[in-house]
């Protein structure tokens, strides 16, 4: 696994005291994604922001259950029209990216992969309801 080491400028506190304060999963989840068209910025780069953000709090708190509570917990009150299933259907489709990434191949097969991004997409119907 590489290690990527970023240089970071060095900022004084008094400047940082003078900026609002706006946590990674807050600007994760905000839907503003510089540099890109919104059509590029679908339900693939909101994965990986969500990818990003549960390795960061993962490495930060350890737990990895109580980070994904979080990162749903998140999901549900910034995006909109996201319930509390939709939530879980993202991060497990976050999560099914970051094993892809790590492994390179899929833990889930194609039909079960397919229906997860139907469902996290909120394109699949209930037939029932027809």
């Amino acid at each position: 696994m590489k290690i990527r080491l970023q240089s970071k400028p060095v900022v004084s506190a008094s400047a940082l005291a003078a900026a609002p304060v706006k946590t990674r999963t807050e600007s994760a989840f905000s839907g503003k994604v510089p540099g890109k068209k919104p059509l590029e910025s679908g339900l693939l780069r909101l994965c990986e922001e969500i990818a990003g953000s549960l390795l960061r709090r993962h490495l930060e708190t350890g737990d990895a259950v109580q980070v994904v509570r979080e990162i749903r917990a998140c999901l549900v009150t910034t995006l909109p029209d996201c319930n509390e299933a939709r939530a879980g259907w993202i991060v497990d489709l976050a999560l099914e990216l970051m094993h892809v990434k790590a492994h390179g191949f899929y833990q889930r097969n194609a039909l079960e992969l397919s229906e997860l991004i139907a469902r996290a997409g909120k394109q699949l119907r209930e037939v029932r309801n027809n």
